[in-house]
Order: structure tokens, then C-alpha cells, then sequence
């Protein structure tokens, strides 16, 4: 009776791709497939999920199925995880052996008292045919996740992989000034093509993350608010065995603005590939007017920069208490080729300088 229920939703969904609109992913990108279900039983999971992916371009081919089961929760390297009870997350290369064209991936979960399923279609295309929208708005929706990488913002919940590497690679990032331990640092790691990711998780409060990955050459991509890594990315190689090492991070100063009452707002922005979005605009303003500032009229009061080769830009602004009247807010907003990526309203506080995070 499953093989043929099994069947009948696989049916329904390959026909239900005639009326959705897939994701598109360039050819080697890496994909998220959410598994989130609405039977939880007293151990928080299912029994076991059993996942498939297929290609449905042409002729209906399965490509890949695997099986997880409750024992598999502790193995670093297996490409489904728990994000937490009820949801699973499966991260895997999206295409199958670089060809583009549309894919269907599908999961049933078993539980003691009952069943689920789901699926999700997307389409693969060549890197440089990916349309400018598309690349807005993943762009735009990194941007919405602030200074997290995870593809579920805040909320991190899994060691994101794509190659089920064997090998253990142990990160420590340590202050490089007093070597203590810095936790909370996103780590990204990528392929030395800049657009796989490989590896994504945060530190310990020991400074370390953990991951498993294949024979291969690397991109080191960390970032903690507040601390700067030098040279990035850094490189990173392994070839056959585990192995450990350490990111040395310094305590970031953004200086001192050129005029004593004003405050250097400064952040930084990062793309897929972490220097991606290199030059973007970064504007502030005050759309209130008049805006005076002791007695002088500054409106309408606009500033304007561009992020460097890391992502850093800066802004000398006024305090918002400073201004009359005192209730305005900053409009901050970042451009990013064909528009707006991104938009954010903020006080800004009268000190020497402040950390802007979108």
C-alpha cells in the first residue's frame, strides 16, 4: 500500500510544478529542502524520514534516496539534521552531475501513531543565465538575516554541509590579543570557486566549530561584530586526514569621526560569496523636513558611501537627540545593481562611534 501511495503523491507533485514557480539555483549551488512535520511523537522526531530527489526534465529519473533513522541524530556528516523537534533540514549540492533543468525532491516521515510528506521542486541553470530578480532577491533575503548566515536567520540549527565530508575540521577562533576564546563567530566555509558552501555554523563558547568536509582546497569566511580577521578569506586545504587550526581575530576600531558631536555609524555587508557585494551604496537620511540642527537648517540631511573590498563602509552622522525635532529617524538603505536591496529605520546615539547591523 506505501508504493502505491508513495507513487500517487510523487504523480501529484511532479504535475503540480506545471503551476508553481520553482526556486532557481546556478548549476553547483547548494540547496536547503526544509522537512517540517505536524506529528511530533514523545521523542520529539519520527521514527525515520525517507528522502528522494529527481530530475524531471526529461524522462523521470531518481537520482539519489536515502534513509534516516533516529540512530543517524549524532552523525556530524549525514545530510539530514534536526533543527529542532518536528523539523528536519536536508543541505545537499542542488544539481545532479551539472545538468540544469528542473529537480523534485520528496520525503515521508514515520511515526508511531502516523505518517507525513512533502516536497519541493526547484530548477537549476547555468550560473551565468540567472535572472537578475532572482539574484536580487536571495541577495535581498542574506541582507533581511543581519550578521547570521543561516538560511534560517537567527534560529541556527544545523552544521549546514553540502558534500557529507569524512574528514573532521576543527576551527578555533581566538582573540589574538589575549587568546581567549570568541563564541558566537559565524563561520562560512565555500569552495575555492566562491560559490558552494561547504560549511556553515557558529563557535563555541570554547571559540570552536566543527565540520566534516572532503578531500579539497577551501574559503575561510568568519565574521563576529566588533572583531576583524585580516586578509580574508583565508585558505584552508585537506587532503585525507582531520585536522585543527586556529583564526586569529583582532578587536575591530572604526576610528574617530573628523568632528567632535558627530558618530561614525559603520557595518559591513556580505553576499553568497562574503566580498560579493563589494561597492554597493549604502545611504542614510532624514526624510522629515525642516530638520535643524542647533539653529541651522540641514534638510534635507543625506549621506552617502560604498562598501570596500570586505564590506566595511562607514557614515558620520549627526545624533538623533541633537535634532530638532527630536523624535526623527535615520533611513538607511542599501542599493545593489538594479535597486534597492534592503531598508531600515534607526536612532542613531550620541557617542563616538556606533555598529549598524541590518
Amino acid at each position: 500500500m506505501l508504493k502505491y501511495i508513495s507513487g500517487f503523491i510523487l504523480i501529484f507533485c511532479i504535475l503540480s510544478m506545471a503551476y508553481a514557480q520553482p526556486d532557481k539555483i546556478a548549476i553547483g549551488d547548494s540547496i536547503f529542502v526544509p522537512m517540517t512535520s505536524n506529528f511530533i511523537n514523545v521523542y520529539g522526531y519520527p521514527d525515520s524520514i525517507r528522502f528522494a530527489r529527481f530530475y524531471t526534465d526529461t524522462v523521470l529519473t531518481k537520482f539519489e534516496e536515502i534513509t534516516w533513522k533516529k540512530s543517524d541524530t549524532l552523525q556530524f556528516d549525514y545530510p539530514i539534521r534536526k533543527i529542532y523537534p518536528g523539523s528536519f533540514v536536508w543541505r545537499g549540492i542542488g544539481s545532479f552531475a551539472g545538468m540544469a533543468g528542473d529537480y523534485l525532491a520528496a520525503w515521508f516521515s514515520f511515526y508511531t501513531t502516523g505518517s507525513n510528506w512533502g516536497a519541493k521542486t526547484y530548477k537549476v541553470v547555468p550560473a551565468d543565465t540567472m535572472p537578475n530578480e532572482m539574484v536580487l532577491s536571495r541577495v535581498t533575503e542574506q541582507l533581511r538575516q543581519g550578521t547570521h548566515w543561516s538560511p534560517f536567520g537567527e534560529a541556527y540549527g544545523i552544521e549546514a554541509f553540502s558534500k557529507r565530508g569524512n574528514h573532521l575540521v576543527s576551527l578555533y577562533v581566538l582573540d589574538a590579543e589575549d587568546s581567549t576564546a570568541i563564541s558566537k563567530c559565524d563561520v562560512k566555509i565555500v569552495g575555492a570557486d566562491m560559490k558552494t558552501t561547504h560549511g556553515l555554523w557558529y563557535t563555541s563558547s570554547a571559540g570552536l566549530a566543527v565540520f566534516g568536509l572532503m578531500d579539497g582546497d577551501y574559503k575561510i569566511a568568519p565574521f563576529k561584530a566588533g572583531y576583524s580577521f585580516g586578509n580574508l578569506p583565508l585558505e584552508l586545504e585537506v587532503d585525507g586526514n582531520a585536522l585543527a587550526d586556529t583564526i586569529w581575530a583582532t578587536a575591530f576600531d572604526p576610528g574617530d569621526p573628523p568632528l567632535i558631536g558627530l558618530c561614525r555609524v559603520y557595518g559591513w555587508v556580505f553576499g553568497a560569496g562574503y566580498d560579493s557585494l563589494t561597492g554597493v551604496t549604502v545611504q542614510a537620511k532624514i526624510k522629515e523636513s525642516p530638520i535643524r540642527a542647533g539653529f541651522v537648517v540641514i534638510s534635507p540631511y543625506e549621506k552617502i558611501t560604498a562598501t570596500d573590498s570586505t564590506g566595511y563602509w562607514y557614515l558620520d552622522l549627526l545624533p538623533n537627540e541633537d535634532l530638532t525635532p527630536n523624535d526623527t529617524k535615520y533611513q538607511f538603505s542599501i542599493y545593489y545593481s538594479s535597486g534597492t536591496v534592503v531598508r531600515k529605520e534607526v536612532i542613531v546615539p550620541d557617542q563616538s562611534s556606533w555598529e549598524f547591523s541590518w
